[in-house]
């Protein structure tokens, strides 16, 4: 990324916002439609694979599949959708949340 963003300093991939890049700790897939993109198919293939990488310079690394899919979201930001971040919320915040309004009190032995 960084070389690509060197090479393209006007890019707004990379920076804060939609083209920051993907959290993918939860992620829902809409299989039938996955199936039947011909695009998104061919971006898992071998070739579309590489097509990403060396385009957005990830040639010195694993493609992971969060580091594949925010690549594939730069390149076809029709194919990703992404939850707005207030929905991103940690899951001790919430329990935290339920103790103090319940005022429920655990103790760890």
């Amino acid at each position: 990324m960084k070389r690509y963003i060197g090479a393209h300093p006007e890019t707004s991939l990379g920076q804060p916002g939609k083209f920051q890049g993907l959290n993918v700790g939860v992620v829902l897939f809409h299989l039938e439609r996955m199936r039947s993109s011909k695009i998104y198919n061919y971006f898992l293939s071998s070739d579309g694979i590489r097509e990403l990488a060396l385009k957005y310079g990830f040639t010195q690394t694993h493609l992971g599949a969060q580091d594949w899919l925010t690549l594939l979201l730069f390149e076809k930001e029709n194919l990703v959708f992404s939850l707005d971040c207030r929905y991103n919320v940690q899951v001790l915040e919430i329990i935290d949340l339920i103790f103090r309004v319940y005022n429920i009190i655990l103790t760890f032995a």
